[in-house]
């Protein structure tokens, strides 16, 4: 190494020696842009460690400004859909998406009215409960009072029409988020809820086949097959 070599590589240890002196008694400024691969080696301040988690915002699934917007929300359910825009007035009104609100073929046939609708993802869920209940007599020695049933019933009856608005809100929050927006958006939601009076037929026939064969199967297992 030559003499002027030397000379910078003896000049770069000493400033390098002074720097993390200066760090470790808090006497050296340590800017973030200024922090790098040179003082490899020293601790990096806790002060300057960023997070790598995004922000994400809390939203208030009862704030209006997170629901689907109306327009939107009507070309969800097709025509003839009057019905469920009013309760969409009424819920915004009551800045509450799940309000309880009679509707008779959802109250008393409750499986139909989710076919009507299309909404095949709570119509799953509903048969599934009301269906799984026998099974679980069986399974755990326990008797369920016919009344669990009835209010199971009654009650995602009542709340039909918010958990329908509750799913559409869901969907146009996740198409949103994928950067659909403004004509786009209408028509990717569009008659997702649409009436369908054959499919009301379906979901109603086939959630009591499906309950029926449910309850049979568990009583067969009890040893009590009904007739």
């Amino acid at each position: 190494m030559t003499g002027g070599g030397a000379d910078v590589a003896q000049r770069w240890i000493e400033s390098t020696r002074a720097r993390a002196t200066q760090l470790k008694t808090g006497t050296l400024d340590v800017h973030p842009r200024t922090y790098t691969s040179r003082t490899r080696g020293i601790p990096r301040p806790s002060h300057l460690e960023r997070s790598k988690r995004p922000i994400m915002e809390k939203s208030d699934p009862r704030d209006p400004k997170h629901w689907i917007p109306r327009d939107v929300f009507a070309a969800y359910l097709g025509p003839h859909s009057d019905d469920m825009l009013s309760y969409y007035d009424k819920a915004l009104g009551k800045k509450n998406p799940l309000l309880m609100s009679f509707s008779p073929l959802a109250l008393f046939l409750l499986p139909a009215w989710l076919g009507l609708r299309q909404q095949w993802g709570m119509w799953a869920t509903f048969t599934g409960l009301i269906g799984v209940l026998p099974l679980l007599e069986h399974a755990f020695g326990i008797s369920i009072p016919n009344g669990a049933f009835v209010g199971t019933a009654v009650a995602m009856g009542m709340m039909a029409r918010g958990f329908l608005l509750t799913s559409a809100t869901g969907q146009y929050r996740k198409l949103t988020r994928q950067g659909l927006s403004g004509a786009a958006l209408i028509e990717a939601l569009r008659d997702r809820a649409r009436r369908s009076i054959p499919l009301a037929i379906a979901g109603g026939i086939g959630s009591v086949v499906i309950i029926f064969g449910l309850a049979y199967f568990a009583s067969m297992l009890g040893g009590h097959p009904f007739p």
